[in-house]
């Protein structure tokens, strides 16, 4: 009777149901910005890139922003907090799962770290865990000998893919030793 009472004074939400110790993606499952405006473009692209992450395997998920209390079971809400280190994350599962980070690249390695996991799970229940990350040196890179051997764009693309994956962040591309030649970097051809 309390509870009925409670509700119909609005003192609690209709929607609410106790917070459980575990993450189950479901499909009303959200990408949730917790925003109280409209993201900024960087920050919107982020959350657009863990979005179709998600979608390469099988998991479409829509993409929303708000306030922290519209936040529903099953989502993935990417917070920015400026206490955490430049590129970490810290991921809380329970109910829902919970990217915090103080930049976007911080948030992406914490999607990457996400999605690992429910892999891992074959995308079933995750249980309830706190992880926190943060790189130890601010370059970590990926050497590539392009003197000696061809490499497509399309290769060199899907490399700089897994590279981030990996949580990498420089490509280092060796074109020659000796033999000075030159490049159009900034012809949009090359793109």
């Amino acid at each position: 009777k309390l509870l009925i009472l409670l509700v119909l004074m609005g003192l609690l939400p209709v929607h609410a149901h106790a917070a459980t110790d575990a993450f189950t993606l479901t499909e009303e499952s959200r990408i949730f910005v917790v925003s109280h405006m409209e993201p900024g473009a960087v920050l919107l692209q982020t959350a657009q890139l863990v979005q179709r992450q998600f979608a390469a395997d099988g998991m479409e998920l829509s993409l929303v922003w708000g306030e922290a209390r519209w936040i529903k079971d099953g989502d993935i809400v990417l917070t920015m907090d400026c206490g955490i280190p430049e590129e970490g994350y810290v991921l809380e599962i329970n109910s829902v799962a919970r990217i915090i980070a103080s930049d976007c690249d911080g948030l992406l390695y914490g999607g990457n770290a996400l999605q690992k996991r429910l892999r891992a799970e074959n995308y079933g229940t995750l249980p309830g865990f706190t992880a926190e990350s943060a790189p130890d040196t601010r370059q970590r890179v990926v050497s590539l000998d392009c003197g000696r051997k061809y490499f497509t764009k399309n290769w060199i693309c899907n490399l700089i893919r897994e590279m981030s994956w990996m949580g990498y962040n420089t490509l280092e591309l060796h074109f020659s030793d000796d033999s000075g030649f030159r490049m159009d970097f900034w012809d949009p051809d090359y793109y």
